[in-house]
């Protein structure tokens, strides 16, 4: 492996390459759709957003209440209870049992 650069990723990794391409194309999607103005395209996204999170009727309410809530206010932290009175307990499965719940999966 190479010597680490300034972000912590060796030299020669692209993992980073792998997300700007799909970032990249939805900023050109939109910039088509908006005749090269992404941002009022956004703006339309927002706004039908907040619309739906004003609707208590529309089926996509709960979702478009915590997107709202994420993007303004982060995503809330995850709470885990933990008990250390009493022992963990660990999950063992083998190859063969993947391979047998793979097998239970239905392809498309």
């Amino acid at each position: 492996m190479g010597k680490p650069n300034r972000g912590g990723a060796p030299f020669g990794n692209h993992n980073r390459a792998n997300g700007l391409e799909w970032k990249l194309a939805i900023k050109r999607a939109l910039a088509r759709k908006g005749n090269g103005a992404a941002d009022k395209v956004l703006l339309q996204i927002a706004t039908q957003l907040v619309e739906c999170a004003l609707d208590s009727t529309n089926p996509n309410f709960m979702f478009a209440v915590t997107e709202i809530g994420n993007r303004l206010d982060g995503k809330p932290r995850e709470h885990v209870d933990m008990d250390f009175d009493t022992a963990p307990t660990f999950l063992s499965i083998g190859i063969s049992d993947v391979y047998t719940s793979l097998g239970k999966v239905k392809s498309h």
